[in-house]
Parts: C-alpha cells; sequence; structure tokens
C-alpha cells in the first residue's frame, strides 16, 4: 500500500509518503534543486555517489544538486517519510552560505530529528496550502528557513555512509571532475587499468546504473540548471558537455518530458 500528500508551489515541493510495499525501488536520478528527506520508519537503503546510507527511524538524508541518489525498501515494514525538494532561490545569499552548509558535507545522514521535532517544521511547510496567495511566498520561505535552522542544529549527530568501492570512488570523482569534456567508458576504463566489462560491473554495484546512464543524467541535471538560469538551449548543450544539439534535445525530451526550449520559454 502507498499513499502520497503533496503540496507544489514555486521553488518548492512537499511530500508525505507512506508504503508498506517490499521491495519498492524510486528510479536512480538527479536533478537541479536541493532534497531533504526525513525517515520516520522504515527500512532502506539509500545510494548516493557511491556511498549507501542504511537510515534508522527518525534520520535524515540531504541530498545537494546534481547528487545521483536512489533508494529501495528491503522489507515490508512500513516505510514513512517527509521528502522537501526546493531551489536556493527563496533564501538570500548569506542565508544561503550559512543554511545550505550541511549540504555540502560529507557526512549528510543525521540521527535522532525527533530530538528536534523536524516533523513539525516539515508540516508547516504542508500547511501554506491553505494561505491565501499574497501570504504564500512568504510563510514559504519563513517556514523553509525554519527547517533548515533546525537541521543545522541536527548536524552535530552527522554520520557517514559505507563507501562501497574505493577504487570505484576515483572512478566517479573523475568522472565529475570532467563531466563537460568528451568522456568514454573504453578511455576511462584505460585511465584505470581495468577492463571495460570491470569498470561496469563495479560502478553499477556503486552506483546502481551505467557509467554512459550516469554521464547522461549528470549532464542533463547540469543544462537544466542552465537553462532555468536563462542560459539558451544550443548554449547550454555545449556547457553541459554534450558535442551534438540532437543528443541533448532527444534525451533532456525523454528524461524531463519536455523540450530544453519549453522550460527556457517559461523561465
Amino acid at each position: 500500500m502507498k499513499k502520497h500528500e503533496k503540496f507544489l508551489a514555486d521553488h518548492i515541493k512537499y511530500e508525505k509518503k507512506y508504503s508498506t510495499e517490499n521491495g519498492l525501488q524510486y528510479e536512480l536520478h538527479c536533478h537541479d534543486q536541493y532534497e531533504i528527506n526525513y525517515i520516520l520508519d522504515g527500512d532502506v537503503v539509500f545510494l548516493m555517489e557511491g556511498m549507501e546510507f542504511r537510515p534508522p527511524k527518525n534520520s535524515v538524508l540531504l541530498i545537494a544538486p546534481h547528487k545521483f541518489h536512489g533508494l529501495y525498501t528491503v522489507s515490508d515494514r512500513p516505510y514513512i517519510r517527509y521528502q522537501i525538494h526546493f531551489y536556493p532561490d527563496l533564501l538570500n545569499e548569506d542565508e544561503e552560505q550559512l543554511l545550505l552548509l550541511p549540504f555540502t558535507k560529507d557526512n549528510v545522514m543525521f540521527c535522532n530529528a525527533d530530538r528536534f521535532h523536524l516533523d513539525h517544521y516539515m508540516e508547516a511547510i504542508d500547511d501554506c496550502q491553505i494561505l491565501d496567495s499574497w501570504l504564500l511566498d512568504i510563510a514559504i520561505r519563513s517556514r523553509l528557513i525554519s527547517v533548515l535552522t533546525q537541521l543545522n542544529a541536527i548536524s552535530a549527530s552527522a554520520i557517514s555512509g559505507e563507501e562501497i568501492d574505493p577504487i570505484a570512488k576515483e572512478v566517479l570523482t573523475y568522472i565529475n571532475d570532467h563531466l563537460t569534456e568528451p568522456l568514454y567508458v573504453e578511455e576511462i576504463a584505460k585511465k584505470f587499468f581495468m577492463s571495460k566489462n570491470y569498470l561496469t560491473k563495479i560502478f553499477r554495484k556503486m552506483t546502481g546504473t551505467t557509467v554512459a546512464n550516469y554521464i547522461l543524467h549528470k549532464r542533463l541535471s547540469i543544462a537544466k540548471g542552465l537553462i532555468q538560469s536563462g542560459t539558451p538551449a544550443t548554449t547550454t548543450a555545449l556547457q553541459a558537455g554534450f558535442s551534438e544539439y540532437s543528443t541533448f534535445y532527444r534525451n533532456y525530451k525523454k528524461i524531463f518530458g519536455y523540450s530544453p526550449n519549453e522550460e527556457f520559454s517559461d523561465t
């Protein structure tokens, strides 16, 4: 059984999810938003950028923009979580530097969030949907700041995920450092003195996907952010590492459900 409670507004999306499905999977992906997951209960595993996280009850997992991630449940124990996606546009420059600091660290899972009553702060964002439109933006911004303030307090309990494979982690770092340059699986394998098949095997174990699919999603995530900041789609394709605009256009539409030009016209 699955239940979702959703609230969507400009620059922010709130969800409360409940599921009792064993083996439930959320497809590996990346995006240009900040993501907060507050896990109230459940037996789940998160994969994120070569790290594996097994969050206990009342824990928080933060995901920064452009981080490849996904999760699966490993039992039918009820899985309950709050989730917020947001763009940093809601914050001013000083607030960004201070309040988004926990997202920039390696240890992005925090325990004992119930001691800080984080559920009340998360639900306060959902309550914004009953407000009149002239109050909505102010209320969302102030309540998001409250959530982020609490997260900074909780971050003292930060713990690390488990690194799946140190060699594969080096490969992952190399790919992320060269995303906007030409990247080919065969050349990456040669650089790290391994066969293409072995690289594919350890990379899939670490990230849950292939090298090529990882690179594609990462580049599209970069491109989406550039387009939303006002960069023309044709320029974005080159800046994000695509050698051909037709390849960029086709995959952008396939992954996001609309063309890059449609997104550009809406921003």
